[in-house]
């Protein structure tokens, strides 16, 4: 028969009472007595001693809390640690007038220009946000793809808010295949792409300029070139060729060197083919953007006295 005492149950036999359910293992058995003084309601307590002297008794326990401590320092590291130390060792020049634009940090030394101020550029290449086509597991709008944009968005969005906190850049420039598969990926995958864009490389509260060079993975290359993927590029992060004044007083030269390497390709192509040919376009179009980009180029002053800096995303010249 079973008799039950406050929260201890005692088996009851023709010999006497049995053991406590909560009587300690064969390996605790110095300890019984102190158990069996136990007022009612104590069987918590006995399975909190047990279990301490368990784990202090097991030979295992510093292996634990070595490989617990290794985990946290990794974590710690990979999280912080390393953010930190890259941002150290890559940190603006330092100059006595940094503080201010137009302390003469700079100066257009091959014109014999006055000095002029300092202006921090923030260069961001290759971001290539995920997306359909990055993992043949992992299709439109499957579980699997919105994990793998989640993880590579927070990662992104961490890394380039750290940056703007501790180098303070005036101006960001983001130097092309700003997504993965932009050139392919359907209006309304871009159009939720270009939302996560937006978040992940948002500046906050502080205003900053921000201008976009177009990549191969944005509009093509060559023959692939995408004329539809560079319309589109257009529409959402503005032209493929332009200039810019900084305040500081340099310029900010972009060319898109991907539309002249598909006009060259589409000028020499025997085939001439001037119908759609499943890529968003045809060589004529290639031409036209092309055409665009060689213009642009004729258009620059080569007789200004200001110092200027050249963007793009692959070479203007490759040996043939």
């Amino acid at each position: 028969m079973t008799q039950r005492r406050g929260a201890v149950f005692n088996w009851t036999t023709p010999n006497g009472p049995a053991l406590p359910l909560h009587s300690p293992l064969p390996y605790e058995a110095d300890s019984a007595d102190d158990d069996a003084r136990l007022p009612n309601g104590g069987c918590a307590t006995a399975v909190r001693r047990s279990l301490a002297r368990v784990y202090s008794r097991s030979r295992h326990a510093p292996i634990v809390i070595g490989l617990t401590l290794c985990w946290a320092a990794t974590l710690l590291a990979g999280e912080t640690l390393a953010f930190r130390l890259t941002l150290r060792s890559c940190a603006f020049p330092r100059h006595s007038s940094d503080a201010a634009v137009g302390g003469g940090a700079f100066s257009g030394a091959a014109s014999g220009a006055e000095p002029i101020g300092t202006q921090r550029v923030l260069i961001v290449a290759d971001p290539q946000l995920q997306d359909s086509g990055s993992y043949s597991y992992a299709p439109h709008g499957s579980t699997a793809l919105r994990l793998i944009e989640f993880q590579c968005d927070l990662y992104m969005r961490k890394a380039f808010q750290r940056i703007i906190r501790y180098h303070s850049p005036d101006t960001v420039v983001f130097l092309g295949d700003l997504f993965d598969h932009g050139r392919h990926i359907s209006a309304d995958e871009y159009a939720r792409s270009y939302a996560r864009f937006q978040w992940v490389f948002s500046t906050g509260p502080r205003p900053l300029a921000i201008y976009n060079v177009s990549g191969n993975h944005d509009i093509g290359y060559r023959l692939p070139l995408v004329p539809r993927a560079a319309r589109r590029f257009e529409e959402h992060f503005g032209p493929l060729n332009y200039k810019v004044r900084l305040a500081c007083g340099w310029t900010l030269v972009t060319v898109s060197s991907l539309t002249l390497a598909a006009d060259d390709d589409a000028a020499n192509n025997d085939a001439g083919n001037d119908g759609n040919d499943g890529n968003g376009g045809n060589d004529t179009q290639r031409r036209g953007l092309g055409q665009q980009t060689r213009a642009f180029v004729d258009s620059l002053d080569r007789t200004a006295d200001y110092p200027a800096v050249l963007l793009s995303h692959v070479p203007l010249y490759r040996p043939p």
